[in-house]
């Protein structure tokens, strides 16, 4: 049995209660089964009970324990994601050797139950190829009494893990997320920080300190700082892209170099993250280059040629599969032509400029 919230009345509940047996049976067949059993002998139930201010959804399906399968209501839409498709999606990983680095991500996943979690860690840590796994979790931040020792003692079986927390603010380090990252430590699992830098919150250059000098104090190393996606109904959120990088120069030279997070941008359509940063290096002139520090002192440092590189594996770079700009640099092609990414994500709109014809 598994029971559902939604902490708002909903209209037309038999219309709704109807709706939500359809989608469980639809999606159900992709979600917790067992395929030695007989689909004949899963009827799933849904009903639905109002109350003054909230409907619970009772969704109950024999043969299946409620350890085996996840079931979300948001918005009207029933998800389901079971164990099948989490094997589906380790199946896909172990067919794929070039898969090194895993990213466990959601929602959120350290809000699994154990049982789920190890299925799913269990699973990965079975493949050859699979050197390590990440986590990106706000746990630590939002509800740090969930990383408790049993948690702890399930994640480090199955090292390396890897956690990337999100602490925005420097008010959210408080002495309970501190514990919970302090135990996620000795289970000998690195944290590292990715915040995001929205408006109103963050987007102060003292604020910003204040956060990476405090996650510094309790082992938590700035890893990212993103700008703020273009997410529909989040608009109010973004800062230019100015401010960053002016946050950035009260960072280098005014704290530990530790405490640098990279600010980047993740560019839309999947064109993964691009660094933003103040320009350091002022000309590059073949023998020297000028440069500017922090304090903006400018200064020239001599360079050396360049030299080829000897290694075993430089030797043979012509015969080494790159994308991008790599493959330039081993010289495996003269040029490159990109694949086309989405211009703009899902959801969101973009006003384009509009052409004058003369």
């Amino acid at each position: 049995m598994t029971v559902l919230t939604r902490w708002e009345p909903f209209r037309e509940f038999s219309t709704l209660q109807d709706r939500m047996n359809r989608l469980f049976r639809e999606s159900y067949n992709d979600a917790g089964r067992d395929e030695s059993l007989s689909t004949s002998s899963f009827a799933p139930a849904v009903d639905v009970y109002e109350d003054e201010h909230k409907v619970t959804l009772k969704i109950e399906v024999p043969g299946i324990e409620e350890k085996d399968i996840d079931v979300r209501v948001e918005n009207s839409t029933l998800t389901v994601t079971g164990q099948r498709k989490i094997e589906a999606m380790i199946e896909y990983v172990a067919e794929h050797p070039e898969i090194r680095d895993i990213i466990i991500s959601g929602g959120d996943p350290l809000s699994l139950s154990l049982n789920f979690l190890e299925k799913i860690l269990a699973g990965l840590r079975a493949i050859p190829h699979v050197e390590i796994i990440r986590f990106g979790s706000r746990v630590p931040v939002f509800l740090p009494q969930r990383i408790d020792d049993e948690l702890c003692s399930l994640l480090e079986k199955y090292h390396p893990i890897w956690i990337n927390t999100h602490f925005n603010h420097p008010n959210e380090i408080t002495p309970e997320s501190a514990r919970a990252c302090d135990r996620l430590l000795r289970a000998g699992i690195p944290v590292n920080n990715q915040a995001v830098l929205l408006r109103g919150v963050n987007d102060c250059p003292y604020t910003m300190r204040d956060l990476v000098q405090g996650l510094m104090k309790i082992r938590v190393r700035p890893y990212y700082l993103y700008l703020c996606d273009q997410v529909m109904g989040a608009e109010h959120f973004r800062t230019s892209i100015g401010e960053g990088i002016e946050i950035i120069e009260f960072l280098r030279g005014h704290t530990s170099g530790l405490a640098v997070p990279q600010f980047v941008l993740d560019a839309p359509g999947g064109g993964g993250k691009v660094p933003l940063m103040p320009n350091y290096v002022l000309g590059n002139y073949g023998d020297s280059i000028v440069y500017r520090n922090f304090e903006g002192v400018i200064g020239r440092y001599d360079d050396v040629p360049s030299a080829h590189h000897q290694c075993d594996r430089c030797v043979d770079r012509e015969h080494i599969k790159e994308r991008g700009v790599a493959k330039l640099l081993n010289r495996t092609a003269d040029r490159f032509e990109p694949k086309a990414v989405r211009d703009t994500p899902r959801g969101v709109n973009v006003k384009k400029r509009r052409t004058v014809s003369s």
